[in-house]
C-alpha cells in the first residue's frame, strides 16, 4: 500500500493561450527526504527551502536539511541555516571534498528509503556518490551562468546503498509551485508566527495586508523577532 505521494505542480501554456495545472509525481512511499542546498555554485536559497519544507510537511514527509559543499560556507550561510536550526529544523551540514557530514547523513538514512531533493548543481550526485561508494551517480560541469548545474540528473534515479537502505535522486527542479496548499492553511507551517499570531487584531488575519497596528507578526518582524526572510518567502507564496 502506498503510504504517501510527493508530487509537484507543472503549468502550462494551452493553445489557447489559457493556464492550466497537472501534477506530476516525483515519488511514493519516502520515510525521509533531505533538502539538498549549497553554499556556492549554486549559492544558498532559503526561498526553495522553505516552499520544499512546506510540502513536505503538507505530505506528512519527514525532513531534513543538508547544508552541501559546507566548507565553502561564508558568515551569511551561517545566519540563514541558523534560522532553521532555531525552528528545531534538523541540519545536515556535508562536504564531499573533505568528507564533512557524510557518516552523519548515512546514519540519519541507513534503514530508510529517502529522496534527494534540490536546485541543480547543489551536489546531490556528488552525496549519492559518497554515500554509495560509489562513482554511480553521473556528475556534471557546473554553468558558468549562476553557476547552476547543467540538469546533471535527468531522470529520478534509485539507489540500494545498504540493507533496506535506498535513495531516489531527482533531477534539479527550479520552479517549485505549491498551489495545492490551501491558502488558509499555509501560515501554519510558519511555526515562529505561532506565538504572535493569536494576538492579532483580526481573527482570520493573514499578516499580509492588515495594517501592521493590527498584526502582531509584521510587528515581531519588524522587531527582529521573525526572521524577514522567511516572512518573505510567505509573503511571496500567498500571493502567488
Amino acid at each position: 500500500t502506498r503510504k504517501n505521494l510527493l508530487t509537484r505542480k507543472k503549468t502550462d501554456s494551452t493553445r489557447y493561450n489559457q493556464i492550466s495545472t497537472t501534477d506530476l509525481n516525483i515519488a511514493a512511499n519516502i520515510d525521509i527526504a533531505v533538502i539538498v542546498a549549497s553554499c556556492s555554485a549554486p549559492p544558498f536559497h532559503p526561498k526553495f527551502i522553505d516552499r520544499y519544507l512546506m510540502i513536505l510537511q503538507y505530505n506528512d514527509i519527514e525532513s531534513l536539511i543538508c547544508l552541501n559543499k559546507s566548507d565553502l560556507k561564508n558568515e551569511e550561510d551561517k545566519e540563514k541555516i541558523n534560522i532553521y536550526k532555531a525552528l528545531g529544523l534538523t541540519v545536515i551540514e556535508t562536504s564531499v571534498k573533505t568528507n564533512l557530514g557524510i557518516d552523519k547523513l548515512k546514519s540519519r538514512l541507513k534503514g530508510k528509503q529517502a529522496i534527494f531533493l534540490g536546485h541543480s548543481g547543489v551536489g546531490k550526485s556528488s552525496l549519492v556518490n559518497a554515500i554509495c561508494e560509489s562513482e554511480t551517480a553521473k556528475i556534471g560541469n557546473i554553468s558558468e551562468k549562476y553557476g547552476k548545474g547543467k540538469h546533471t540528473t535527468t531522470h529520478t534515479k534509485y539507489y540500494l546503498w545498504d540493507n533496506n537502505s535506498s535513495i531516489i535522486d531527482t533531477p534539479g527542479i527550479r520552479n517549485l509551485n505549491v498551489r495545492g496548499i490551501p491558502l488558509d492553511e499555509i501560515q501554519q507551517y510558519f511555526p515562529e508566527f505561532d506565538k504572535f499570531k493569536d494576538n492579532c487584531k483580526y481573527r482570520d488575519c493573514q499578516h499580509f495586508k492588515e495594517k501592521i497596528n493590527d498584526c502582531k507578526v509584521k510587528q515581531a518582524v519588524n522587531n527582529g523577532l521573525i526572521s524577514r526572510e522567511r516572512y518573505d518567502s510567505y509573503i511571496r507564496i500567498i500571493s502567488q
